[in-house]
């Protein structure tokens, strides 16, 4: 059969797009698995800059020390994850984190089924939890 015919025929120049695209997203898909899109991501990754990065110790006015230390010193233990932002407001991230730590610990349902309800929280909202 003539190719001029072929692509003439809906039905082949579907197939022949179809193929085209299937083609390209293989190689897409296989550059990514070999890791040759690695470096754009590493250079864009480097170029973002953490936009509320921990504040140092040092740095800290005496309001920020006392809510860090409060915190460190309760259940959670380490200062990290959404009180690092938080910590830029140390009267709300106190007020916050004694919600959650009264929510979290304090709760008459048992440890094991406050954490079922954590997870199950966070796979509702889609959070890699």
């Amino acid at each position: 059969m003539d190719q001029s015919r072929e692509l003439e025929d809906p039905e082949t120049k579907l197939l022949v797009e179809r193929r085209d695209f299937m083609g390209g997203a293989a190689t897409l898909a296989g550059s990514s698995i070999l890791g040759l899109g690695l470096p754009a991501v590493a250079a864009a990754a480097e170029a973002a800059q953490d936009r509320m990065p921990p504040i140092p110790g040092e740095k800290m006015t005496d309001a920020q020390r006392k809510a860090a230390e409060e915190l460190i010193s309760g259940p959670r233990g380490v200062l990290e994850g959404p009180f690092i932002p938080l910590l830029r407001s140390p009267e709300f991230m106190s007020r916050l984190q004694k919600t959650g730590e009264y929510l979290r610990y304090d709760t008459k349902l048992g440890s094991n089924i406050s954490e079922f309800i954590i997870l199950i929280t966070a796979r509702q909202w889609t959070q890699q939890y």
